[in-house]
């Protein structure tokens, strides 16, 4: 079902109004779905009298939040759409969610360019040993520019689902300019790739505070190094 754009939600400091479009029959119910308040399910959005249905939804403990609708239609179909109504968006690995940016955000400092482009760091593709999961598990190592030396001992970042993370947050190039401005000190990142865990498998391979096999102050593992534009 395609819903008509509307006017969008309205936001103030105290929260914001979410409005849809009614549906007309074959629409049965539309909730908000959003991670940043509890309880996370049961907002309903609900019939104005006018041809739209409404939430008031009080502001949560953030300056941003992102969000979807769940449609219920009468057939018993249900799905997750981004609001036709608020063209921002954020993408993520299971598809865009609509993004809400409250009075007084504002992006984090890192996303302003800079004069010059940062140097990037350079990353190695691995694969790590984890005899706890019965295989390899797929990493890039990071390294801020210049400490690419296998010998040097230098602090680790370990990021789960870190492949994914850095696609969509821009992981590595918030790393890149923030070493660049001595924000950082020298450091490396690991970035594993996301895997299907059970609670077995997932327990046992954090129990010992580590997913893999490391050697000194880098996960064991063959690849090739790589750099990147920033």
């Amino acid at each position: 079902m395609a819903l008509a754009s509307g006017a969008g939600p309205l936001v103030s400091a105290d929260g914001v109004t979410f409005q849809l479009d009614d549906g007309g029959p074959g629409l049965a119910g539309a909730w908000l779905f959003q991670e940043v308040a509890m309880p996370r399910g049961g907002w309903s959005l609900e019939r104005d009298g006018g041809g739209r249905r409404r939430l008031r939804f009080p502001r949560p403990a953030v300056d941003r939040m992102e969000y979807l609708i769940e449609l219920l239609h009468a057939d018993g179909r249900s799905e997750l759409v981004c609001d036709p109504g608020n063209p921002r968006r954020a993408p993520g690995p299971f598809g865009d969610k609509s993004v809400i940016e409250f009075p007084g955000y504002a992006p984090p400092g890192w996303t302003d360019p800079v004069d010059a482009p940062a140097p990037a760091g350079a990353t190695a593709d691995l694969a790590i040993d984890v005899p706890s999961l019965g295989g390899t598990m797929r990493a890039a190592l990071w390294s801020s520019p210049g400490a690419t030396s296998s010998g040097t001992r230098l602090p680790l970042l370990v990021a789960h689902d870190g492949l994914e993370y850095a696609r969509y947050s821009s992981l590595t190039l918030m790393l890149d300019r923030l070493s660049w401005r001595g924000a950082l000190p020298p450091m490396r990142a690991a970035l594993l790739h996301p895997m299907r865990r059970t609670s077995t498998t997932w327990a046992s391979s954090t129990s010992s505070g580590s997913a893999g096999s490391w050697t000194g102050s880098t996960p064991t593992g063959r690849g090739t190094t790589r750099s990147r534009s920033s």
